[in-house]
């Protein structure tokens, strides 16, 4: 398989760190050059972004604008690069979770403003998941929910964001949605490598 880049997709707790991981495992295993990564990446903004999750007052407009910020740091430094070196870059979220997290606080004209179209993935994967699985899933870990993860009101209105945004082929252009709910990690990455097998041929 040529460069290639790979996105996985979803709310907290429907797996996409844990899928993403396995991915890259299997490609690098099939003699594929694999870059794994994800977002938020730069270790101050990252550092930064988890700070003000954990609290009770989030400044919406200044997380936005660190997670575009984010994004153009990590294409200039990592994946651009990579992908011009013939790596297959599987990067865990992408622009489709700033849509899809900052649309519920940010108004429209400024999300349109940020979301500017970076470099579109080969491949966008998104696990869909019944919101309440994914929230008994972040409750059984043994760190504190942050602020997006301790509603599941918002996060349905997150996943609701992500099928929207899924619709619209500007950031979009491939995508594969995978129903997990109920599926095992083992059945999810089957799924998973399944769908990237399918959409581009690996």
């Amino acid at each position: 398989m040529s460069a290639r880049f790979i996105v996985l997709e979803g709310i907290d707790g429907s797996g996409t760190t844990t899928q993403a991981q396995l991915l890259g495992e299997e490609l690098a295993r099939r003699k594929h050059d694999v870059l794994s990564t994800r977002e938020p990446h730069d270790p101050f903004l990252n550092r930064r972004i988890r700070e003000w999750l954990k609290g009770d007052e989030v400044p919406h407009r200044a997380l936005l604008l660190a997670f575009a910020l984010d994004r153009e740091i990590h294409l200039l430094d990592y994946i651009k690069p990579a992908l011009a070196n013939g790596r297959t870059v599987i990067s865990d979220r992408y622009a489709l979770s700033t849509a899809a997290y900052q649309a519920e606080h940010n108004p429209k004209e400024l999300l349109d403003a940020v979301l500017f179209k970076p470099l579109a993935p080969d491949l966008y994967v998104f696990l869909d998941i019944d919101p309440a699985e994914a929230a008994a899933r972040v409750a059984s870990r043994s760190s504190t929910p942050d602020y997006y993860e301790k509603s599941l009101a918002f996060q349905t209105k997150v996943q609701a964001n992500y099928r929207r945004w899924l619709r619209n082929t500007g950031l979009a252009p491939v995508s594969r949605t995978i129903q997990v709910t109920g599926l095992s990690i083992l059945e999810t990455h089957a799924a998973v490598l399944a769908a990237v097998e399918d959409a581009l041929g690996v």
